[in-house]
């Protein structure tokens, strides 16, 4: 599985209960509810292997294990006989996401907070793919799968920019058809531009934006490994606070995750009949493609997590 950041749930989804069972991958994962936040731990009880998030029972800083009712301490103090080990989450807009490795944090937290400063966060959809999670992402860095499968006017080259934090970055202007209420109104007939720009901060986490100044919105699709090899795909829309702080107009959110659905829908069918083992010949247009995958190495487990 890959190391860096997952989104795990909407908070929307976590219960009321203190304890919530979620999993990356084959990574099984218990989401706790803290003064400080919700917090993720491992879910595994080192004494027999119990999931703790399945019938566990919160007790201060430690879950006592449904199975032997051992008291499994949180964190990483010493003295304990048994405890699990803590990972960073982000908490944000309601989004819950959760670093697997702190050496892949790529400057994502610094990005959503300086997001949060002017944008509203509208928590969207979720949707299940029969797809590796790599493949959703990867839709952001492949510029012939644009025209081909969601119509834009153009084969604009996508290009890749320096890398600030660690992240994968790449821009491209789109033609598009006119606009939608989301995007900047024109008296222009015919195709307009569209300002494209993704950063994928993790194999399975880009944020996308679209559009320039008071009409740039901000797309975030996570696609989060599931234990059979597929992923559960979230999408959710940044959308800037009006002049003068005011939520933003709820037909400008309504028809970016409309349209956002959409081109999911679309590629989905594409990835239903995908042969994910086939071999790959790429041409040089697909160079982006290429560096995401290569993005995508620097983040495996070739360790124990």
């Amino acid at each position: 599985m890959y190391r860096g950041w997952h989104q795990v749930a909407f908070t929307r989804e976590f219960s009321s209960d203190d304890i919530f069972p979620v999993t990356i991958g084959d990574l099984p994962l218990v989401l706790v509810r803290t003064p400080e936040g919700i917090r993720a731990f491992d879910a595994t009880c080192p004494h027999r292997g119990a999931h703790l998030g399945y019938g566990g029972q919160l007790d201060g800083a430690a879950i006592i294990c449904p199975f032997h009712g051992h008291r499994i301490t949180l964190g990483s103090e010493t003295k304990s006989q048994f405890l699990v080990r803590g990972y960073r989450t982000l908490e944000i807009g309601g989004l819950l996401f959760v670093l697997v490795s702190e050496h892949h944090e790529n400057g994502f937290t610094d990005y959503m907070n300086g997001l949060a400063q002017s944008y509203h966060f509208v928590p969207g959809f979720v949707l299940t793919a029969t797809v590796s999670p790599e493949y959703v992402i990867e839709n952001a860095f492949d510029p012939d799968h644009f025209k081909a499968v969601h119509g834009v006017n153009n084969r604009a080259e996508i290009r890749l920019r320096p890398s600030e934090h660690g992240e994968l970055a790449g821009e491209n202007v789109f033609l598009v058809n006119r606009p939608n209420p989301w995007q900047a109104p024109t008296s222009e007939e015919g195709a307009v531009q569209l300002r494209f720009l993704a950063r994928a901060f993790s194999p399975t986490l880009v944020a996308t934006e679209l559009g320039d100044g008071q009409y740039r919105h901000v797309v975030i699709t996570a696609a989060t490994p599931t234990p059979d090899g597929n992923c559960v795909i979230r999408v959710s829309a940044a959308v800037a606070f009006g002049p003068n702080g005011e939520l933003p107009n709820v037909d400008v959110v309504r028809y970016l995750l409309r349209d956002s659905r959409k081109a999911f829908e679309q590629d989905m069918v594409i990835w239903e009949h995908l042969v994910q083992k086939a071999p790959q010949q790429y041409t040089p247009g697909d160079h982006p493609v290429v560096a995401y995958r290569k993005f995508c190495q620097r983040f495996l487990d070739r360790e124990k997590v």
